[in-house]
């Protein structure tokens, strides 16, 4: 499922199995991949994402994450793959 434009939060669409990576200070990377965007109760849309988190030589950590839409947005802005 696509959501962004009709939700009014996004002028880019999100979809299940893009990946998306932000960096931080020094080896800090997160890599999300979405694992579907869906809509709450109250009609809210939110991307489900699996996360991983490198810090240098460390191993990864991965979980499942889920963020309103809006904030999946303002945190991962570049795309490295899309569908």
């Amino acid at each position: 499922m696509m959501l962004g434009a009709l939700s009014g939060y996004n002028n880019n669409s999100i979809a299940e199995g893009m990946v998306f990576r932000r960096t931080g200070i020094g080896a800090f990377v997160e890599t999300a991949q979405v694992v579907e965007v869906i809509e709450d109760r109250m009609g809210i849309p939110h991307v489900r994402f699996n996360l991983q988190v490198s810090r240098g030589a460390v191993k990864p950590t991965v979980e499942c994450r889920t963020l309103a839409l809006e904030t999946f947005s303002a945190r991962y802005k570049k795309s490295i793959q899309t569908v």
